[in-house]
């Protein structure tokens, strides 16, 4: 039901979009819309003298701050968690990995090798019976 709502009102405000583009809105709704843009206009030089650039600055630098703290603690909480085991032997983690992955690939051979074996030996007692 949400999805059909959300589409009728893309539709429409699509339809509006290019009514209002094209000039073919009814007069009233053409002056209602042009009244609205030109009461936005007009205050948005009040906007802009509103905005104190000082308040600006200072909310910047305090949430520059704040990043700061944020990537301290996170780097301390992550040094905290992850911590490297210094009982493992010397040596790259690219060549642990490497050695990683040559263990698991012969792993697996072995484990098809296993299942080939097992699956022909027993066709092989298979036949053996029927043959006697």
């Amino acid at each position: 039901m949400k999805k059909i709502l959300v589409i009728i009102l893309t539709v429409l405000a699509i339809a509006y979009v290019v009514a209002y583009s094209f000039n073919v809105l009814p007069k009233q709704v053409s002056d209602v819309t042009n009244s609205i843009f030109q009461t936005g206009k007009d205050k948005l030089p009040q906007l802009q003298e509103s905005l104190d650039k000082e308040l600006i600055a200072s909310r910047a630098a305090e949430l520059s701050e704040r990043g700061g703290q944020v990537l301290e603690t996170t780097s301390d909480v992550l040094n905290n968690v992850v911590a490297v085991d210094e009982s493992q032997p010397e040596g790259s983690l690219t060549d642990r990995a490497i050695t990683y992955g040559r263990y698991l690939y012969c792993k697996q051979v072995v484990e098809d090798w296993e299942k080939t074996a097992t699956k022909s030996g027993e066709s092989q007692t298979a036949t053996d019976s029927a043959s006697e």
